[in-house]
């Protein structure tokens, strides 16, 4: 505990340190105001990356956080948040952007390991749980199209509050879930994975399709009426399937979901009754996770990671499939962003790739000191102590920023609906 602590300390210190790093920045603060009058500057998705001390100090933590929190299951997002927003000086919408980019790039190392890993449970599954992603997805995605709508209407002090709020609650369940604790390719499930694809690659073309027409037109509610029917069929597709699976033949479910749907129910006959309210229950767990992944700019795993460890899947594949379906939705909000100008491609382009490579390394090393030790509570660990650290960088900067909107007396309101 005393460590963890102490590593909070240092990373927040840090994150305060890369903000006052930048001369010309605090420099060209009023006088008086001293380096936190820095952090009202605001960038936009037109801006260049110069490689200044601020700017490499943010792509080294950005770097720490993309090897600890694709190792937890989580996409960092309550990080780069403030990173990009409060200490980087990008607007909100273009923040969430860039991390929602950042996150789905990182998301691609971490699911290339879950892929290519044997389950815990059975050897003869990945890592990854295809059918968990399979049936969860469509309503993670469903979430994101409300939370990408309303992301540009929500003023940047609500959506602080509401963000701050949200990590406090989610950290009090993480708190709480220590006692939850042959060949690749032959493992890897590829037409799930293709089926999964497919459903990405629709809903980006309904995406963009969205993004065309103003907000109240006729085309565009034709188009968000049809993706939400469309993802709402998937769900309760993949649900119906699960459901008849369960009823018929129980031992052809995969390991988690078994575990899931039974757990340690004392009458297996009342289990199966209650299957396809469980699985509703986790599809409305993902609708709100998807909605707060595009309003706020998180991944959404940190809200639909503990439900699942709840549930009784095992915290290696809960971390494993919650990147992979953190993948599909950043990278839709991303993408949805990017189609509306909002995304900053030459800061992209630097912490992409670095990202990407600490995420691969971090997922690999905590996998292999893992599975060395057997304690596969690290995992819950690691996630615990991340979203104490991103509430903590959320209320306090996030707050001084709006803090200093207020004083300026900048627009707060909400933004018009039918405005582009």
């Amino acid at each position: 505990m005393i460590r963890s602590w102490l590593s909070l300390a240092v990373f927040t210190t840090a994150i305060l340190v890369a903000a006052a790093s930048d001369d010309d920045l605090v420099r060209s603060a009023p006088a008086g105001e001293g380096w936190l009058a820095a952090l009202q500057t605001t960038l936009s998705s037109h801006t260049k990356f110069h490689p200044t001390p601020k700017n490499i100090a943010a792509a080294l933590l950005a770097c720490v956080c993309a090897g600890l929190a694709n190792s937890a299951g989580i996409g960092g997002g309550p990080f780069y948040m403030p990173l990009f927003n409060t200490v980087l000086g990008f607007g909100l919408s273009e923040s969430t952007a860039l991390s929602h980019s950042v996150v789905s790039i990182s998301a691609v190392a971490s699911s290339l390991y879950g892929l290519t890993q044997p389950s815990p449970h059975d050897a003869r599954f990945p890592l990854v749980d295809m059918d968990i992603a399979l049936i969860f997805l469509p309503a993670l995605l469903m979430g994101v199209s409300f939370g990408v709508l309303f992301n540009v209407l929500m003023p940047g002090w609500l959506q602080t509050i509401l963000l701050t709020l949200l990590l406090l609650v989610v950290d009090s369940k993480a708190s709480s879930f220590g006692r939850y604790l042959s060949q690749a390719w032959a493992r890897l499930p590829l037409l799930k994975l293709l089926a999964v694809v497919a459903l990405w690659l629709i809903f980006l073309v309904t995406q963009q399709q969205k993004s065309r027409y103003g907000r109240c037109t006729w085309p565009f509610l034709a188009w968000f009426v049809a993706q939400t029917a469309l993802l709402l069929a998937a769900t309760a597709l993949a649900i119906g399937q699960q459901v008849r699976k369960m009823r018929t033949d129980a031992d052809s479910l995969d390991p988690e979901l078994r575990e899931m749907l039974l757990g340690n129910s004392e009458s297996e006959g009342e289990a199966k009754q209650g299957t396809a309210q469980k699985l509703v229950f986790v599809v409305a767990v993902m609708v709100a996770s998807g909605a707060c992944a595009g309003l706020l700019g998180i991944g959404g795993a940190l809200i639909f990671n503990p439900f699942l460890l709840q549930l009784g899947v095992h915290p290696a594949v809960t971390a494993s499939t919650s990147v992979l379906m953190i993948l599909f939705s950043s990278s839709s909000i991303a993408l949805s962003l990017a189609f509306q100008g909002l995304l900053n491609y030459s800061y992209i382009e630097v912490f992409g790739p670095l990202c990407f490579l600490m995420s691969l390394f971090g997922v690999t090393v905590i996998g292999r000191i893992v599975r060395k030790s057997g304690r596969v509570s690290i995992i819950v660990f690691i996630l615990t102590g991340l979203i104490i650290v991103g509430t903590l960088l959320t209320a306090v900067l996030g707050g001084f920023r709006n803090y200093q909107n207020v004083r300026q007396g900048k627009d707060i309101k909400f933004h018009s609906f039918c405005g582009q």
